[in-house]
């Protein structure tokens, strides 16, 4: 066959299957085929003035890295000492490497000068097809989609990690 299998020094239990279909540590019935790291470009936008390739209303992350296992991403990206137009209109949104195949929620960001809605006291990332946004949360509050007009200006900073599946 294809595979390569690594079995305990008694020879009766398999411990590790090398083959066409991947890397297996159960004798072959569950495969790792895929692994990936690498970097890409963040990009932070409102949702109605887009993400465009040419969009004066998009910015530039100075970091994306990210690790793939699988269908499952682990992603990392900074915003350091940005200036959001204050033309720029829409739910606050941030781009992701691989498209999410289904609605996460995420860790919460570090943010700074950054708005958060009324009454609400942190926020969490929400992972949804190319992009994830950020909500604002709180005892007893509805949840509340950050629009990127309430935080119009210099100097401000996103910086986050979190976990999601994808189809890709």
């Amino acid at each position: 066959t294809d595979n390569i299998r690594l079995f305990n020094a008694d020879g009766t239990s398999e411990r590790l299957r090398l083959g066409t279909s991947g890397v297996s540590f159960d004798g072959g019935s569950n495969y790792l085929d895929d692994y990936e790291e690498g970097t890409y470009t963040p990009y932070l936008y409102g949702a109605t003035t887009g993400n465009t390739g040419d969009s004066t209303y998009r910015i530039t992350g100075t970091t994306g890295n990210y690790c793939k296992i699988g269908r499952l991403v682990f992603v990392h990206f900074r915003f350091d000492n940005f200036t959001v137009p204050t033309n720029a209109t829409g739910h606050l949104s941030i781009t992701v490497p691989f498209t999410c195949n289904l609605a996460d929620v995420g860790t919460a960001p570090m943010m700074n000068s950054m708005n958060i809605s009324t009454n609400c006291t942190y926020s969490i990332v929400y992972c949804n097809g190319d992009h994830f946004r950020i909500y604002s949360i709180g005892d007893d509050v509805g949840w509340s989609l950050n629009n990127i007009t309430d935080t119009s200006g210099a100097g401000r900073y996103i910086w986050a990690s979190f976990t999601y599946y994808t189809d890709s």
